[in-house]
């Protein structure tokens, strides 16, 4: 039967209990409880965190589970079991022929607020926020599909040399057989090396530039500011000036 499944017949959003029961089934050998009794609450709760974009603690809590029990149970699993399920889920999808035309794929820029010791492992600052100018940072990379977004692969950021993490997640992209139609890049990842290595490998891109103090006037968009004095007159003739 799953060899005439589509990708048209994976459930959506819409069917959140066809959806719930699809990958419970997928996901339920990934996790080595021993016996534990909550097992099966520790599952309730990551699909629910997941269908919901949420938390553990407070998806734990509407299923009347405790949240630092989830946790403690989490913390003894083995990571790779889930990238390797992560590996799967992609692989039958593409097998369902969902990722097999050029899609449009996304690099985003994620800063989880954290407001413990600030020299805890992974830990960097940023911009305050929500009371507290630490976070877990790192950079994800998806493909849409059909409105739906799918995370590829995702990388911690322990510092700012963003051309290095998009690289890195480009060849993941890559090594799945992602086929790139166009790149969407957040603000963050804005610099003038990494627009160069993307102009280099061909890929169309759309980047968000850093806002600056003065507005932008018309016919400046195919012009740029430089020190020397030879660039800046190339500026002007490329903006008719």
């Amino acid at each position: 039967m799953t060899n005439n499944l589509s990708y048209g017949a994976i459930p959506r959003e819409y069917d959140r209990a066809k959806a719930y029961l699809f990958f419970r089934e997928r996901i339920e050998g990934l996790f080595q409880f021993k016996g534990a009794r909550h097992g099966d609450d520790v599952v309730r709760s990551l699909l629910l965190a997941s269908f919901n974009n949420g938390y553990v603690e407070g998806s734990a809590g509407l299923l009347d589970a405790c949240g630092q029990t989830i946790r403690n149970h989490l913390r003894y699993q083995d990571p790779s079991r889930l990238l390797v399920a992560n590996d799967r889920v992609i692989e039958e999808m593409r097998s369902l022929g969902a990722l097999s035309k050029p899609l449009i794929v996304a690099i985003d820029w994620h800063d989880v607020m954290y407001y413990g010791d600030p020299n805890a492992e992974g830990v960097v600052g940023t911009q305050p926020k929500d009371g507290s100018h630490h976070a877990y940072r790192f950079a994800t990379v998806s493909v849409l599909v059909k409105g739906e977004r799918l995370t590829l692969a995702a990388v911690p950021m322990l510092d700012k040399r963003v051309l290095g993490y998009v690289v890195i997640l480009l060849c993941r992209a890559f090594e799945l057989g992602i086929k790139v139609k166009l790149l969407l890049l957040d603000r963050g990842f804005y610099s003038i090396e990494l627009v160069r290595w993307l102009g280099s490998m061909r890929i169309r891109y759309v980047m968000q530039i850093p806002k600056h103090n003065r507005s932008i006037g018309a016919g400046e968009d195919r012009a740029y500011t430089a020190r020397s004095l030879r660039r800046e007159r190339r500026a002007r003739q490329l903006s008719g000036s």
